[in-house]
């Protein structure tokens, strides 16, 4: 006869796995402001180091636009405040066309990640908490997603809205 501990281990696994996804993007948003990280992803801290960085990109050009998607990435996703300064700064360091490219792929990899976190662990409390708005945003959706979206981008809302909305 199995134990009460065996029937409940499956779902507790179930549940980690769900949650384990927005457990990490809070505890690395955490990380972030307590590490003081957040102060660096501004239009002053790009001033500030841009000589030294932009000396570095042109030193090593796959990895600084590598580490550049990926930290655009982490930026989109654990929603620091400051996507902007990333995309300026990827124009400024790699030039409009490449920096462009990087910006692009660092904000939909990141916008990609946090709305998969958000569809499997929070979707049940989003859908409660939206209501009927959900019904609204779903209407709009079916009628012309492409449209819907890029006005949804446009309204200032957070981006973090706009990501999780879908």
């Amino acid at each position: 006869m199995p134990s009460a501990s065996n029937t409940d281990e499956p779902g507790r696994a179930s549940r980690w796995r769900r949650f384990a996804p927005a457990v990490l993007i809070a505890a690395a948003l955490a990380a972030v402001y307590l590490t003081g990280v957040h102060r660096y992803v501004s239009l002053q801290a790009l001033s500030e180091h841009y000589l030294e960085t932009k000396a570095w990109v042109a030193d090593h050009p796959v990895l600084s636009g590598a580490c550049f998607v990926i930290f655009y990435s982490l930026a989109v996703t654990i929603s620091v405040p400051g996507a902007l300064w990333f995309t300026i700064a990827g124009g400024l360091l790699f030039g409009w066309w490449l920096g462009g490219i990087y910006s692009w792929i660092g904000a939909t990899t990141g916008a990609t990640l946090i709305f998969l976190a958000a569809r499997t662990a929070l979707r049940d409390a989003l859908r409660a908490k939206a209501g009927s708005r959900l019904d609204q945003f779903k209407t709009g959706f079916e009628k012309d997603a492409f449209s819907y979206l890029v006005m949804l981008r446009i309204i200032p809302l957070p981006f973090f809205v706009i990501n999780v909305a879908p």
